[in-house]
């Protein structure tokens, strides 16, 4: 099968989902599917729903279900073989892609749920005020107190041993080697002559 067949297989089923999904017909429902993939077999993260399809024998499961608007997922991340969820009751979930396994993390520990990253050490979540960090190896938690009060987070993005979280008024960034906070408020990000060459 060619990438570029692949590619446009993904998209299609991507879309048959949307179209084909219970959230789809509710008016008021956000419906923003993520896609991974790992050789034939496609994952398709829904706020509701796990789904795995393969394409080797054109077959499909749901692999994980919410249980109803309290579990939906708000955040979906990759690392290797692992898809990482969050959902609104505050647990992560770790969705093995070679075996089809999920264990669940730290539930209740991000409040209504958290953004999530990745790094080669950590996986990150960044609820209102906390950002918690597992290692990968050992699996332990570590909370940290992002700076402010109550910060409306709208994504995380990790780079550099940096974790930038993007939130409602500011971009908090972390230092993830001295663990020193740097806040950059909105109203900084003004663009002057001469920024772009």
């Amino acid at each position: 099968m060619s990438d570029k067949f692949l590619k446009y297989l993904i998209a299609f089923i991507a879309l048959a989902i949307l179209l084909l999904s219970p959230q789809a017909v509710k008016a008021d429902a956000i419906v923003s599917p993520r896609v991974f993939t790992r050789g034939s077999f496609v994952y398709v993260v829904e706020p509701q729903r796990v789904v795995f399809l393969s394409m080797d024998t054109r077959s499909s499961h749901t692999l994980y279900i919410a249980e109803d608007e309290h579990f939906t997922i708000v955040s979906a991340v990759r690392s290797d073989d692992v898809i990482w969820i969050s959902n609104n009751m505050g647990a992560v979930i770790a969705l093995n892609m070679q075996t089809g396994g999920i264990e669940e993390f730290g539930r209740g520990l991000a409040g209504e749920g958290g953004q999530l990253d990745v790094d080669r050490r950590f996986l990150w979540v960044a609820s209102s005020d906390t950002l918690h960090r597992m290692d990968l190896t050992s699996r332990e938690w570590v909370a940290l107190s992002i700076p402010g009060n109550d910060i409306s987070v709208r994504g995380i993005i990790t780079f550099n041993d940096q974790v930038h979280i993007i939130a409602a008024d500011a971009v908090y960034i972390l230092n993830a080697v001295s663990e020193d906070w740097v806040v950059v408020p909105h109203r900084d990000f003004v663009l002057k002559d001469g920024d772009f060459y």
